[in-house]
């Protein structure tokens, strides 16, 4: 999940992002933000980060398939 670039089928796309931001509305509604720096408020996007890791390790088989480069 390097870079955070995904390809995925609609459906589990979908799924995820459902998660993920049931999490992400959950704890902002527990944390509140506003006496924190610029840098320690990009709290969320440190989180929705890390849930990608739990997500697809919880959620997901890995798939891989192969791909042939051809000289153009």
């Amino acid at each position: 999940s390097a870079y955070n670039m995904y390809i995925a089928r609609v459906k589990d796309f979908n799924d995820y992002f459902k998660l993920l931001f049931s999490f992400l509305f959950e704890v902002e509604n527990k944390i509140d933000i506003s006496s924190r720096d610029a840098y320690q408020s990009r709290l969320f996007g440190f989180l929705a980060e890390r849930f990608s890791s739990y997500y697809f390790q919880t959620y997901m088989k890995p798939y891989f398939s192969d791909v042939t480069f051809y000289d153009l």
